[in-house]
């Protein structure tokens, strides 16, 4: 396998947008709470930062389509997935001691649900009207 059908994988191209997202989204949060702001406010400021750079990011490089009418489907998603960060959060800080480390060791897990969700819900073939991006490489097999 090369390198060029290495990361024409999709699972690979989550992977690597995810490291990507949950680093923006990290950084944000983390950010947000060493100024002094609670776990609600630092996760609603990571969320919100992300929400459409992770939608052009997710959906282009991952799901190779931009298509705009999939946005409530990912709100959702994000929306979900920030309830369901939020209660983990809050259950697990005092086991570990600190929001900062309880958020990075939930990150993985709550990335492997949130691809599951993208792949089964938000991004399912056949359920919208899909502007379909193409990278280099599919642009110039095509050509040829």
């Amino acid at each position: 396998m090369n390198a060029s059908s290495f990361f024409d994988q999709r699972a690979v191209r989550f992977l690597l947008v995810g490291v990507l997202n949950s680093v923006f989204g990290f950084i944000v949060f983390s950010t947000v709470v060493w100024m002094g702001q609670g776990t609600v406010i630092a996760l609603l400021a990571g969320n919100a930062a992300g929400l459409v750079f992770n939608f052009f990011s997710t959906g282009g490089l991952v799901f190779r389509t931009l298509a705009l009418q999939r946005l409530p489907k990912f709100t959702a998603c994000y929306a979900s997935m920030l309830m369901i960060n939020y209660g983990l959060l809050k259950a697990f800080t005092p086991v570990v001691g600190s929001q900062i480390l309880a958020q990075a060791i939930l990150t993985l897990p709550l990335a492997a649900l949130s691809y599951a969700i993208m792949t089964f819900w938000v991004y399912k073939a056949g359920t919208g009207k899909d502007l379909p991006v193409r990278d280099q490489s599919e642009a110039a097999s095509n050509s040829r």
